[in-house]
């Protein structure tokens, strides 16, 4: 799905965020990428879909090269990017109805992402009277109405409280299901449990413009109890004291 050849980026000659990455990300699976704040996760996303530029070397979607507005790709950024005058079902329709689709096949799949999301009852909503959950909600459902092949989440939970934060991860979770397995999910988060538990493979990023990548294996709602669980997560945090060792805050 994707493919990293020598990608370099940096901001400026002495800050080098990412180091000649030669890697290749599989398609269908869920990828986590954690580590210190600072070193460039959320760059990785926005290199992935085309708003930033590498400094050398390139990343292919599906052996094409990354362009800008591919319409395969869907971005949830950190502050959902809700429009405040538009209700619930306006702010979900809304990326349907710039692609002009008919009206019957926008209100259809407005109503199976809103069920998808439990959110119809909130239809008539403004963002301004949504909890937290229920923006995250809609903006996940959002990126997901058009049906993008490969989906990038910029740490959307971060903000949300423990028991709405593990209610969200059930419902990314479940997004497994969608497009039969076509869907690829790219996700920064500062959590291990969160990767944990939700991703296929972990790619853990350190300040030196490094990433190291393991496997995972996700088990649903009831690993979060199971032993495995909180040896995995034991492991991850070694692998992340040893490759971030060192490094300044």
């Amino acid at each position: 799905m994707i493919e990293f050849k020598d990608l370099t980026f940096s901001y400026s000659p002495d800050r080098l965020l990412i180091d000649r990455l030669n890697q290749n990300w599989e398609k269908g699976l869920f990828h986590m990428v954690i580590g210190p704040s600072g070193c460039g996760k959320s760059t990785l996303l926005s290199l992935a879909a085309g708003l930033l530029a590498p400094t050398k070397g390139q990343i292919n979607l599906m052996g094409s090269p990354v362009v800008p507005g591919r319409r395969d790709t869907s971005f949830v950024f950190q502050d959902h990017g809700l429009f405040p005058w538009m209700n619930v079902r306006k702010n979900l329709s809304l990326p349907l109805k710039i692609r002009s689709h008919k009206k019957e096949f926008i209100e259809e799949k407005t109503n199976e992402l809103l069920r998808l999301m439990d959110l119809p009852h909130r239809s008539k909503a403004y963002p301004g009277e949504l909890s937290g959950g229920e923006k995250q909600r809609l903006a996940i459902a959002r990126a997901l109405i058009s049906d993008p092949s490969l989906l990038l989440l910029d740490e959307p939970l971060s903000s949300l409280d423990a028991m709405t934060r593990e209610e969200l991860q059930d419902r990314i979770f479940d997004l497994r299901h969608i497009r039969e397995g076509g869907l690829t999910l790219i996700m920064v988060t500062h959590s291990i449990e969160e990767a944990v538990y939700l991703g296929d493979r972990i790619h853990i990023m350190n300040r030196r413009g490094e990433l190291i990548s393991r496997e995972n294996q996700p088990r649903g709602k009831g690993f979060r109890r199971e032993t495995a669980y909180f040896e995995a997560c034991r492991q991850l945090r070694i692998n992340l004291e040893n490759h971030c060792r060192g490094e300044e805050p």
